[in-house]
């Protein structure tokens, strides 16, 4: 059976679920977005229950991301937990860093500090591919609408033209490009988001209690 590896691009999936233009219910506070619940997400247990390809077997599930230390301590906090309930689940994290930068603002048009991640695209486009080379994967799956990785994809089906690769879009999103160097794509469902979320309350390897946050309900 071919063995099938996962590569999530974290915050590309994350603001799919957390963007402010999905508006929740008009009785919740606005700008609260609808798919936010959502995040307490096993990705574990959505992706090999759902998108497994038929007589596929799990490889390896990569979760490509960064802490923001720049954001509050609360949500860095959530972020840590989160990546340890995942690891327990047999999920490897690869996690970059955010870089400050100066941004032109054409609103008050002056340069103010932004953070932007850094090392995510570079880091999944190494894995892919130097997993390619140790041969631990027949068939790729990156969870992502991220563009930038269509060179990586282009440079894996030439190097690798026995592997195959596809491409699962985050939701309520798509690519062209990535759809015309793929060999096939899938759209996540939110009906499989509500089925694979964590218990409300989940105990980590270290003995702590981490139960779901309030802005996940």
């Amino acid at each position: 059976m071919p063995g099938v590896s996962f590569f999530i691009d974290g915050f590309n999936f994350y603001h799919s679920l957390n963007d402010p233009k999905y508006f929740r219910h008009p009785l919740y506070p606005k700008g609260t977005p609808k798919y936010r619940k959502y995040l307490w997400l096993d990705y574990f247990k959505f992706l090999t229950q759902h998108y497994l390809p038929e007589q596929g077997t799990t490889s390896d599930i990569f979760y490509f991301s960064a802490y923001a230390h720049h954001r509050s301590k609360r949500s860095v906090r959530t972020h840590q937990l989160l990546v340890e309930a995942w690891e327990s689940t047999g999920i490897t994290a690869v996690l970059g860093n955010f870089k400050q930068k100066h941004r032109f603002c054409t609103n008050c048009h002056k340069y103010v500090k932004a953070h932007e991640e850094k090392e995510t695209d570079v880091n999944i486009a190494i894995y892919l591919l130097n997993e390619a080379y140790k041969n631990t994967y027949d068939i790729a799956i990156l969870v992502t609408n991220d563009t930038d990785l269509v060179p990586a994809i282009t440079m894996l089906k030439n190097t690798h033209p026995q592997k195959e690769i596809g491409v699962l879009f985050p939701l309520d999103r798509s690519s062209a490009d990535l759809k015309r160097v793929s060999d096939f794509v899938k759209y996540t469902d939110k009906k499989h988001l509500g089925r694979c979320q964590f218990p409300d309350t989940i105990t980590l390897p270290s003995g702590y209690k981490f139960s779901k946050p309030a802005k996940y309900v």
